[in-house]
């Protein structure tokens, strides 16, 4: 991915996989990032349930994220 998004970017782009917790841990150091643009979050399905699976996230998506695009995955399928 880095590769590609290099080439498309035309900037260095360093990925830092944190699985776990259905994507919680990843998401929770994304969400307390400075929000500088530098920092982005790939997510997919489980993060949409995650609130009602876990009463006590260090996050909300819908208040600290914000989207840059959609994958038209579904569409697609």
């Amino acid at each position: 991915m880095a590769p590609a998004l290099y080439e498309a970017l035309g900037q260095p782009v360093v990925v830092d996989n944190r699985p776990g917790a259905a994507g919680n841990i990843g998401s929770e150091m994304v969400a307390h990032a400075l929000p500088d643009g530098y920092t982005w979050l790939i997510v997919a399905t489980p993060n949409a349930i995650n609130e009602s699976l876990y009463s006590h996230l260090g996050f909300l998506l819908e208040r600290d994220f914000a989207s840059l695009l959609a994958d038209d995955y579904a569409e697609r399928a």
